[in-house]
């Protein structure tokens, strides 16, 4: 009893010391806790912070590209009409829409109309002034001098582009002083010039809330120095800040343009706003933008809210989410430390969610096995990094002609088991080439997956029992992770023999088409000649034979463009379904061999469009061995030498180059440079496309021939081969047609034999000429 009376303050004062341990160590826990999670809010609050910096720099930097662009384009177009203008004999409203005609395709942000401005004119000669230019083409023409001016400056001649029908001329800019202005530094300088912001006499008869301030972009159109008149843009402020801005901006920042007007005072001239941008700027960049002889200031502002969204609240949930973590934390150390019962308890109810958990989970697995096995379009493999068959999708088997379900317990049973292994994989399945030879083990798409290399579209042919007639089918391949710390494959791949059967019969029909169009064209041609040998025995005056003789020379022409025309068509749309035959080929050797073809059309004495064709001078350098399909090769050059030959001065010697070059990533680089007419820089990415022809205009001649397909078929074909084709600029005057090939090289072969016509003449690189004629490319 004595015993049993001491012992129980011992336990009572047990029990008390561990409750104060317990209570210590929460405390201690939950400040540390509390602790480590303030720290983490205060780094992401930082982080934040600096986001918020870096994506308003990055819009900012967008901001200004994007201006800078679009008022270079402003300056480019205007640069191009007054250049067309200047070249002609004089200026007139035929001359006007012909160098205006460029400006159809371009979208100029904020532009309302595209004048030419006449040289100024005093109040005795307005009458004769009008005259003058209403004989121009300009029969509306109506002037409104300006009654205080003694000098006019009138737009004569003028284009909407702002998808307006008004001809807006016989408008006098004397009552504009900044447009003035902006005339005498454009007549100076000899550039593009920018005004200061104004508003835009012809907006001035608008209602107040639909005017603008504006600018006008203007370039003096000269001829040897002498000044002949302006081309003159009107900028709509707004209409050109919400142009530009709208897709750099991305919805996050607002931007303001703010420009000197006439009184030298800065004036905010437009305005960007970001729909939901922020309750408030809470930052801001300003950009000073030197255009055209003017300063621009673009102010662009943004609320944090904006720049990074919900990450600026992260560093608030952090610091409440760590309170609660500092007491769930202190809570369940006292509540380990104080009952095991409680421990139990809690140990049941984690074993109760884990069970919950691993139900969901197999809930999943199922639902993605259902889904995996009923997708009957595309099927799926995956293999573990050994090449086991860890799931086989119905539609995959299916396709591989392998019969039996996809779990493994069944492998033994349908044959699945026995493709375990990459080694195993072709004979298995019957995999083959679609030259028939068996696949690759090292070239399928699940091997290089399993060795971390991706494959798209990889096509094959499947062909076993199942399979007699062969499947063709298109994988794809990727690495996975199919467990912790556990690599592995996939492969999706679909059934494509019925497309591939749908293309071939394309090709024939085609092939069937060119062949039954071309055969009376043959005829027709045979005929025409018959008749023209003919001529000579047929009776009445020599005028009368000479006019027959000339239309049957004409229709002959004509069925021989026809004919060309359907060559073309033809190989066009079997560019991209013939299969390719790569192999190591001499460049220098093909150069050679094309050159006998295309030359020979292009020999001196040969008549065409009445002037004799001078002899051509054509240079080949040392060309290395490549991989690619010879004939298709063959296809390619003879397109790019054929039209270096043809796109000259009538009269003037062709001059054309062909060199290669080592790339330094790999491959090579071919040349094919000229010393043609050239193509503008607008049209050089266009002209690959099929039937696109920029339009061409020389001294004593109007068109050249051509299908509008021969860059564009030599384009498919490069990008077949992994290329790329593109044209540039001849610092000597003319075209460079650039073609960039991927693959191993090997060096220079033996040096071509030159063609009679490859003799380089002195001076193959001549200086550059004016050129005031635009070039076709077929």
């Amino acid at each position: 009893m004595l015993l049993s009376r001491r012992g129980a303050p011992d336990r009572s004062t047990d029990l008390r010391r561990t409750v104060r341990r317990a209570a210590a160590g929460s405390v201690a826990i939950g400040l540390v806790t509390l602790s480590a999670g303030l720290a983490w809010a205060a780094v992401v609050s930082h982080e934040a912070s600096d986001l918020a910096a870096r994506t308003l720099d990055t819009r900012a930097a967008a901001v200004q590209d994007a201006a800078q662009d679009e008022v270079r384009r402003h300056g480019d177009a205007l640069r191009l009409v007054a250049a067309g203008l200047a070249s002609g004999e004089r200026v007139d409203a035929a001359a006007f829409e012909t160098a205006a005609a460029p400006l159809d395709s371009m979208t100029l942000a904020g532009a309302t109309s595209l004048a030419f401005l006449a040289r100024p004119v005093d109040d005795a000669g307005l009458g004769a002034f009008a005259a003058t230019w209403r004989a121009r083409g300009s029969v509306d023409l109506e002037l409104d001098p300006v009654e205080a001016a003694d000098t006019h400056v009138f737009a004569v001649l003028s284009k909407p582009l702002d998808g307006s029908s008004q001809r807006r001329t016989g408008v006098d800019l004397a009552g504009a002083p900044a447009a003035l202005e902006a005339l005498t530094r454009a007549r100076e300088s000899g550039d593009v010039t920018m005004s200061q912001a104004y508003q835009l006499i012809i907006d001035q008869q608008l209602p107040e809330t639909e005017r603008q301030t504006s600018f006008v972009v203007t370039a003096p159109v000269l001829r040897q120095d002498r000044l002949v008149g302006w081309v003159l843009m009107g900028l709509r402020g707004q209409d050109f800040l919400g142009g530009v801005v709208g897709q750099a901006a991305e919805g996050r920042v607002d931007v303001a343009l703010s420009a000197d007007d006439t009184a030298g005072e800065s004036l905010t001239v437009a305005v960007a706003e970001a729909g939901g941008a922020g309750a408030g700027p809470d930052r801001r960049r300003s950009i000073t933008l030197p255009v055209a002889h003017q300063t621009w200031t673009l102010d662009v502002t943004a609320g944090d809210a904006a720049l990074v969204g919900d990450v600026r609240h992260r560093p608030a949930a952090i610091r409440a989410v760590s309170v609660v973590i500092a007491l769930l934390v202190a809570g369940l150390w006292w509540s380990v430390t104080s009952s095991r019962a409680r421990a139990r308890g809690e140990v049941r109810a984690a074993t109760r969610d884990l069970a919950a958990a691993e139900a969901t989970a197999r809930s999943q697995a199922v639902l993605l096995h259902t889904m995996v096995e009923t997708i009957d379009e595309v099927g799926v493999t995956v293999v573990d990094a050994d090449g086991a068959v860890l799931v086989q999708s119905r539609s995959a088997r299916r396709m591989l002609g392998v019969d039996g379900p996809a779990d493994q317990d069944s492998a033994t049973s349908d044959g699945i088991g026995d493709a375990d292994g990459p080694d195993r994989w072709q004979q298995h399945y019957g995999l083959f080439a679609l030259d028939g030879s068996p696949f690759p083990r090292d070239e399928m798409p699940l091997t290089r997956a399993l060795a971390g290399e991706a494959s798209d579209g990889v096509e094959m042919v499947v062909r076993n029992r199942a399979r007699p007639d062969g499947t063709q089918i298109a994988v794809s391949g990727r690495p996975i992770t199919v467990g912790q710390d556990r690599s592995g494959a996939l492969a999706v791949f679909r059934d494509v023999t019925e497309e591939r059967r749908r293309q071939a019969e394309q090709a024939a029909f085609a092939g069937m088409v060119a062949h039954d169009l071309k055969n009376p064209l043959t005829l027709v041609r045979g005929l025409m000649e018959l008749v023209e040998d003919g001529l000579e025995d047929l009776t009445g005056p020599e005028r009368t034979r000479s006019t027959v003789a000339t239309h049957l020379q004409k229709s002959s022409a004509a069925a021989g463009r026809m004919a060309q025309l359907i060559d073309d068509l033809l190989a066009y749309t079997t560019a991209d379904n013939t299969t390719l035959d790569v192999r190591e080929v001499a460049l220098g050797g093909l150069v050679r061999d094309t050159l006998v073809d295309v030359v020979a059309g292009h020999v001196p004495g040969r008549e065409g469009d009445g002037q004799t064709t001078p002899r051509p001078s054509v240079h080949v350098g040392d060309l290395p061995t490549v991989a690619c399909d010879e004939e298709r090769m063959r296809q390619v050059l003879g397109n790019l030498i054929g039209n270096a030959l043809k796109y000259v001065e009538p009269g003037s010697p062709a001059v054309v180059e062909v060199t290669a070059e080592e790339r330094r990533g790999g491959g090579v680089r071919i040349l094919v440079a000229d010393r043609g007419i050239g193509i503008p820089e607008e049209l050089r990415a266009e002209v690959v496309k099929p039937f696109v022809r920029a339009p061409t205009t020389t001294a004593g001649q109007t068109s050249y021939p051509g299908t509008g397909l021969g860059l564009a078929i030599s384009h498919r074909i490069v990008e077949r081969h992994g290329g790329s084709l593109r044209l540039q600029a001849n610092p000597g005057g003319g075209t460079v047609a650039v073609v960039d090939l991927p693959g191993p090289t090997r060096a220079a072969d033996v040096p071509v034999t030159p063609h009679p016509a490859q003799e380089r003449r002195p001076g193959a690189a001549p200086r550059a000429e004016a050129v005031s004629a635009t070039a076709t490319r077929s």
